[in-house]
Order: structure tokens, then C-alpha cells, then sequence
């Protein structure tokens, strides 16, 4: 987000029981959230809002992405000059799906064909003007079903912005996407892919993908990452290779001054069964090395790390609303993560459904 007011998008629900999408300022000098703010309310093309991001461009304006769906598709987005009263937010208009301007997912024909998206602002420069967005796609075949992550581009010099398809960052097959389904550990659902971009332009992913270790298949961690532009790829690497384990649900922060990137990610390293026992950890990095792996779960006078999912009727459940953000100066971030540490209240609204509580890191 551009420097200014710090700014924050969540889900509200009408008194009906839509859902709509509001932004709220913080209020530095009080410390706490002002009014809420609506600014999308479901349309013809894009009939409620879930999973929401916001971005900020360089010239005060908000955009949002979101699904137009609280099961899945399409992915959507809507705009808006500056925070406040006055001008309206634009009309939501879907990216994908029927109403849309391209295809992320392929031969996609069931509930869930798009996921996630995430909408980031470009720094000055030469792509000063765009803000960019990942999405994940369902890519269905015989046997099986991958995904695509795609970049897509907005000229946020245009109002409302003009969006285009830029690339198929890259097409994976995280086993966890299918495990969930069979009764197993809910490791990716929602949650494959994180985005960011760094000072100088970079644009950097990280995503889970399914590896061979040994005899097993396992989820570990991946990053790529692009010039400005988005068009060519770096070949992925893995964050911490090499590990008989389950890595899923990444977050990214690219922005510390020094060039240095964040990864943080679930991981069941300390449990031999690879199923219930779960550690928060973090990886740096930067375009040419891997460096400095640590865990951020720690035991605490409240319980016991690593932590166990909650469970419900058909499999365990992680709430995949984590986040990394890189803090003023050098080599300084802040991590906040879903975490059942002190159990699971049910809440029984949105079926099987819980709250968690959040626990966060900072460090260095």
C-alpha cells in the first residue's frame, strides 16, 4: 500500500444476512478503527463477496479483489478514487467466469473453478501506473485436477482500471487440495499461493506444490519470481528442501528495505505422523539464496507448540487468513497466524466452522 492512512478490508454481513465488503481507517491518534465504510455490495456479475484484499495505488486510489461468490468464483474486483464520503465505489465487474474478461481455470465446470485472489500496488517506476493480481484456477483433467496461478495486470491510469491476463505464473498439484476431500489434514485449501511486490518492482510468489521425498509424496514451499511486467518467470525453488514433512498455507512479504524476502508457512516437522501437530516457521530469502530458516511457534504459558488443528465432521480445519508484512527499516517483519493452541470454539453459523485465535511474531 502507497504511504498514507493505514487502511483495512473485512466482510460485514446485513442484517438479511448478505455478505458485503467494508474498509475502515485507522485512527493513529486513538488507536482503534473508524467507522466502517461500505464499499462493494453483491451485483448481477459478482453476487457476494469472500476473501477480500485491498490495495492502495500511488495516487490515493483503493481497489479491491474479491470473490463474487462465498463458495468461489468469479473473481472480481472494484475501485475507487480516495477513502471518505463523496465519490462511489465503482461497480464489482468479474475477471473470470462467464461475465469475464479471461480464464484462469481450464475445463472447469463445478463450484470452486477460481480461488484467492491477491491485488498488490507496484512501487514508482516504470510500472508506476499498475497494480497486479494473483489468482488461482482449477485445471481439470481425466485423473486429476491442478491449478493454475495467474498474474493478472490493472492500469490503475485508467479509471476504473482496465485488467488484462499477463501470465500462468506457474501450474501445481498440491496433494492437500485433495486430501482435504478424503478426510485428511486440510492443508491448502484456500491457501496455495501468497504475492507481494518488492520495492525495486520484483514480483514475487510463493505457493505449495507437491514433492517426492523418499517414497512419499509431501506439500513443501516454493518461491519464483519476475521482473516488472510479469512475463518470464524464474524457475521455482523450494524455500526448505529436503524434509520428510508437510508445508502448506505460505505467506510472502517482499517489502524490507534491505532486498530481503519473507516466507512463512505451516510445517508438522516435529510430528512423525504428519497429521496434527503443526509449527508456524519462516524462511529469508533474496533472487539468488535461501538463508536463516527458524521457528516461530514457540511453548507458551498457554499450551504446548506445535498445535493441533480443530476438528470437524469430515477433516481438520486451519483457517487460512495469515499474513506477513516486512516493518520500517532493515530486516524487520511481523507475522500473524491462525492458531488452536487454547482449543476450538465452535460456531455453528457457517456449518462447521471455528473460531481460532490469532497469534503473532515479530522478528528479525
Amino acid at each position: 500500500m502507497a504511504a498514507g492512512p493505514l487502511l483495512y478490508s473485512s466482510i460485514g454481513m446485513t442484517i438479511g444476512g448478505d455478505l458485503q465488503l467494508v474498509v475502515f481507517e485507522w485512527d493513529f491518534a486513538n488507536h482503534t478503527f473508524g467507522d466502517p465504510e461500505i464499499a462493494v455490495v453483491g451485483n448481477e456479475q459478482c453476487p457476494a463477496v469472500d476473501k477480500p484484499t485491498l490495495t492502495q495505488d500511488l495516487l490515493g486510489g483503493l481497489h479491491v479483489a474479491f470473490l463474487g461468490t462465498v463458495v468461489s468464483a468469479p473473481v472480481c474486483t472494484a475501485s475507487k478514487t480516495e477513502f471518505g464520503p463523496g465519490e462511489e465505489w465503482s461497480e464489482p465487474v468479474a475477471l473470470t467466469g462467464p461475465d469475464g474478461i479471461a480464464d484462469c481455470s481450464e475445463n472447469c465446470e463445478f463450484e470452486g473453478c477460481d480461488l484467492n485472489p491477491i491485488i498488490r500496488t507496484a512501487m514508482p517506476g516504470a510500472y508506476g501506473g499498475a497494480i497486479y493480481m494473483t489468482s488461482e484456477g482449477a485445471v481439470v483433467n481425466e485423473k486429476d485436477s491442478t491449478r493454475n496461478i495467474c498474474l493478472w495486470l490493472g492500469n490503475a491510469l485508467l479509471w476504473p482500471p482496465a485488467w488484462e491476463l499477463v501470465a500462468v505464473v506457474a501450474n501445481v498439484n498440491p496433494k492437500g487440495t485433495h486430501d482435504a476431500a478424503n478426510g485428511e489434514l486440510m492443508r491448502t485449501w484456500g491457501a496455495t499461493t501468497a504475492f507481494d511486490i518488492a520495492l525495486d518492482g520484483t514480483l514475487v510468489v510463493a505457493f505449495t506444490d507437491r514433492v517426492v521425498v523418499g517414497t512419499e509424496d509431501r506439500d513443501h514451499v516454493f518461491i519464483t519470481y519476475s521482473d516488472p511486467g510479469g512475463a518470464i518467470w524464474a524457475e521455482p525453488r523450494e524455500v526448505s528442501p529436503g524434509g520428510d514433512w508437510e508445508e502448506f498455507q505460505p505467506t510472502v512479504s517482499a517489502h524490507d528495505e534491505s532486498g530481503v524476502w519473507a516466507v512463512t508457512f505451516y510445517s508438522t516437522e516435529r510430528d512423525p505422523e504428519n497429521q496434527t501437530a503443526v509449527d508456524v516457521l519462516a524462511v529469508t530469502a533474496t533472487r539468488e539464496a535461501i538463508f536463516q530458516r527458524r521457528r516461530l511457534t514457540r511453548d507458551t504459558p498457554d499450551g504446548a507448540v506445535p498445535f493441533e488443528p480443530c476438528a470437524t465432521t469430515d477433516r481438520s480445519y486451519f483457517g487460512h487468513y495469515n499474513g506477513t508484512a516486512a516493518l520500517p527499516g532493515v530486516f524487520r517483519f511481523y507475522t500473524a497466524w491462525g492458531d488452536s493452541r487454547l482449543g476450538c470454539a465452535q460456531q455453528g453459523v457457517l456449518a462447521d466452522t471455528y473460531h481460532q485465535h490469532v497469534y503473532g511474531a515479530r522478528w528479525r
